[in-house]
């Protein structure tokens, strides 16, 4: 699976515990199809070491999970060298500041990731992708 692909899986957070006490507050599942149907699996799942949750369970008990945008609780390493904007503009990122979701564009500018409304903002996007963006500018 690419970096694109693996950072827009969806996933939960866990922000309450349930009362069996088997899923803990801070606990990340992440939505993965095995042949049951869809879960949600903690990253330990390899091995069937982590926790397993029905998809239906996570997705319709909002007072216990909450959906993650593809940035949140993310490590530097994990983000994207590019950033591509609902309205077509993709950016090449040279520093991110994990703590206040802000990025340092190639050009001198910022963009602030938790600012943007859902699914009105900046999503992963790939160097070629970048590269024919400069082109169709370049011969605008």
């Amino acid at each position: 699976m690419d970096k694109i692909q693996e950072l827009l899986k969806p996933r939960i957070l866990c922000i309450k515990p349930d009362t069996s006490g088997k899923f803990k507050e801070g606990d990340i599942f992440y939505k993965r199809d095995l042949n049951v149907g869809y879960v949600y699996v903690t990253s330990d799942f390899e091995g069937f070491n982590g926790k397993v949750l029905k998809a239906e369970h996570g997705e319709n008990f909002p007072h216990l999970f909450r959906k993650l945008e593809w940035w949140e609780m993310r490590k530097v390493e994990e983000m994207p060298e590019y950033l591509k904007f609902h309205d077509g503009e993709v950016i090449k990122v040279n520093n991110w500041n994990i703590e206040t979701l802000c990025c340092e564009r190639e050009d001198g500018g910022g963009c602030n990731l938790d600012l943007w409304a859902k699914g009105y903002g900046y999503f992963p996007s790939t160097e070629q992708e970048y590269l024919t963006y400069i082109n169709n500018q370049l011969n605008k």
